[in-house]
């Protein structure tokens, strides 16, 4: 058994503990089946695990059954000598150690559920625990749920990669009525200097692809600067300039953070979306008044609006329908509700 979340930290980091949140202890398949739980009742819940919630001692509890193959149990193990949460409804369960609670958050960072509050707790507690060593135990089990929960990430689409020209990787692209403006068309409207910075690092101008090792010879700021630019297009192509066009409100920072998240989960791989996840606070933190900057472009003929196939009635109404999925996919990723701009 193990106590995990940010409950697990209110012994060592109480500031960091969301006390009001579930408790939620893992347990394996013969735990479960103890005397004590025989009365609790697992089922299915809507990501298909095995629980059990109920209220104990003031507290709300989230029991978790991880089956035999399931990656978490070797937390369990890297946990067995840890202090002891006593008065649970499961017994004397063991608290999840501080590195363990991070590694377990980091590696559900690809998840969107729950994106924004599981972030914030991460990189709060990654500030906090500094250079604190990670045991091998630990490290191995983060590899193996990292391991997993990306194969669950992924396996939409288990072909993808930029490898392919231009025209292709834009052309592969299920909203087809979404695109207002071509997407490199909102890059230059936005970008910091002349061109978009990802355009100085392709080896081959025509393909998608961006080389790893040109962008890591970027400095460090250069690198923060790269993610913004893709989160100020993908803001105003996603978020923004299909809110202007139904006579919705969405704020440029609400717009921003939709874009980051989504560069955090599915709409990157490999090393750049570890890069922005790992530096998400700082690409934030950003400095340029994106929807200025295309509002300025609109004005002096910059931007020209594309003929889609669609009558414009159509297309609102085919709007309204992605608007609807985009609101929801931010309530069940906890973006918080006031967002400043």
């Amino acid at each position: 058994m193990l106590l995990v979340g940010t409950p697990a930290l209110a012994g060592e980091h109480p500031d960091l503990a969301r006390l009001e949140d579930e408790r939620e202890i893992w347990l394996s398949d013969v735990q479960a089946g103890e005397e004590r739980l025989q009365a609790c009742r697992f089922e299915a819940d809507d990501s298909g695990e095995l629980c059990a919630r109920l209220s104990f001692g003031g507290h709300r509890y989230r029991l978790v059954r991880l089956p035999e193959d399931d990656p978490r149990r070797a937390f369990l193990a890297a946990n067995r000598h840890r202090p002891l949460l006593e008065d649970t409804p499961a017994g004397p369960v063991p608290i999840a150690s501080p590195t363990s609670v991070a590694l377990i958050l980091r590696a559900g960072l690809y998840l969107q559920t729950g994106f924004h509050r599981r972030i914030d707790d991460y990189h709060r507690l990654r500030a906090r625990l500094g250079k604190t060593p990670v045991s091998n135990e630990e490290r191995q089990a983060y590899e193996a749920l990292r391991a997993g929960v990306l194969a669950r990430v992924d396996c939409a689409q288990p072909g993808w990669h930029m490898r392919v020209s231009n025209e292709e990787f834009f052309g592969d692209f299920k909203y087809r009525w979404l695109r207002a403006f071509a997407h490199d068309a909102l890059h230059l409207a936005t970008c910091y200097g002349e061109v978009p910075i990802y355009r100085q690092l392709k080896s081959d101008p025509a393909q998608a692809h961006v080389p790893r090792q040109a962008f890591e010879q970027l400095p460090h700021a250069e690198r923060i600067r790269l993610v913004r630019e893709e989160c100020y297009a993908l803001a105003l192509e996603r978020v923004l300039i299909p809110a202007e066009d139904l006579g919705e409100t969405c704020g440029e920072r609400r717009a921003f953070q939709h874009a980051l998240r989504r560069i955090c989960t599915t709409l990157a791989r490999g090393w750049f979306r570890d890069f922005a996840i790992d530096h998400h606070p700082e690409i934030s933190r950003y400095d340029k008044a994106f929807v200025a900057d295309y509002r300025r472009a609109l004005r002096r003929g910059a931007l020209q609006r594309e003929q889609l196939p669609i009558s414009d009635a159509d297309r609102r109404d085919w709007l309204r329908g992605y608007w609807n999925q985009l609101m929801a996919k931010d309530l069940d990723a906890a973006m918080p509700v006031c967002l400043p701009g």
